[in-house]
């Protein structure tokens, strides 16, 4: 939309989700605060205590982003270059963890190559719901200034600014995006398409698109596309993240604008490699703590799912989970049974044991 010279709106507003992994941006549910997980710094200290008394851990989004940011700035971060905490599940019975927080034991054994029984994980707040975007009236129609109207150009949800929101989300004024203005929108459209005049359309839709891509395929220039991209990424960290100002702000749209230059100088080759975490095994200066095991993979507590081999987990790790497998008959690891209204010529189809 900005490309084709829309406006767009509010977009300094975001709101922030307080657990991220650690440079990736993938989100960690608040549900591992809710079982009891303890966000950390580098001393050690549950320092959410100090910013909020009572609910602690499960303050809102936006305290617990600023309490976190707020430990950062004032050099109690962690790893070398303090800036995350840490979200502590250690002190939580391994099968809690597999029963109640499977994907996030799974995201920190692939992508930061942890053991989430015993290594706290590193996090970050990372921009989750974007108030600003495209603006729209009421019915969802895209709008170039406060009365003008798009004809045929609707907009709505996450990517529509209806300025419902304020600066900050609240929890269901999502649903309020969808079911609302989401609805009004598509009876709109609709209704337009039934009286609109066809358009047809230009001899080569897609020809700007794919310029664009050939582009970045056969340029041989000398910037590298990951190095821009950690530079914008360390840029709106710094300047236009949880605390922004007037001053950080113009800081970031300057450094964008340099940014914006450096494409049409693209290598098309393979970039340096960006490390988006701490190395595979590694315990990000974390005292040693009393190891619990792996868990009891061949002893679960009955009910609870077998989770899936961790992967990006140290050779000798990686065999210590394995290793309730041995000795047991590959066709016995899966069972199927048979249900009788599926069998055909003979062959069966299998389904699997709990009957899904």
């Amino acid at each position: 939309m900005y490309r084709r010279g829309l406006p767009l709106e509010d977009m300094e507003f975001f709101q922030f989700h307080p657990t991220g992994i650690w440079r990736m941006g993938i989100l960690l549910t608040e549900g591992a605060r809710g079982e009891g997980g303890i966000l950390r710094n580098k001393d050690g200290e549950r320092f959410m205590e100090k910013y909020a008394p009572v609910m602690k851990d499960l303050a809102s989004r936006d305290v617990v982003s600023r309490s976190i940011y707020t430990e950062i700035r004032e050099g109690r971060g962690c790893g070398p270059e303090g800036d995350h905490v840490y979200l502590d599940l250690t002190h939580l019975p391994p099968e809690q963890l597999d029963a109640k927080l499977p994907d996030i034991t799974e995201f920190a054994r692939t992508y930061l190559g942890i053991e989430p029984y015993t290594d706290p994980i590193p996090i970050q707040p990372t921009a989750h719901y974007a108030m600003g975007g495209i603006p729209t009236n009421v019915e969802g129609e895209v709008l170039t200034d406060n009365t003008t109207v798009v004809p045929g150009l609707y907009a709505a949800g996450e990517v529509a600014c209806v300025s419902v929101h304020g600066a900050n989300r609240l929890g269901t004024n999502s649903l309020l995006d969808i079911n609302v203005f989401g609805r009004r929108a598509g009876i709109a459209a609709a209704e337009y398409s039934q009286k609109a005049s066809y358009v047809e359309l230009p001899e080569n839709p897609a020809q700007q698109v794919i310029d664009q891509v050939e582009h970045l395929r056969n340029s041989t220039g000398t910037e590298r596309v990951a190095v821009l991209r950690r530079e914008l990424q360390e840029c709106m960290d710094a300047n236009v993240m949880v605390f922004r100002t007037e001053q950080t702000i113009k800081t970031a749209v300057e450094k964008i604008a340099e940014l914006r230059e450096l494409p049409q100088r693209l290598d098309p080759g393979q970039g340096p490699p960006v490390q988006h975490g701490p190395p595979r095994g590694h315990r990000a200066g974390q005292p040693a703590r009393p190891r619990r095991g792996h868990g009891g993979l061949g002893a679960r507590p009955q009910g609870v799912p077998r989770r899936s081999l961790p992967r990006g987990l140290p050779e000798p790790r990686r065999r210590q989970l394995h290793a309730p497998h041995h000795g047991v008959p590959r066709g016995r690891r899966r069972r199927h049974r048979v249900h009788p209204s599926r069998l055909q010529a003979g062959r069966p189809d299998p389904l699997p044991a709990d009957g899904a």
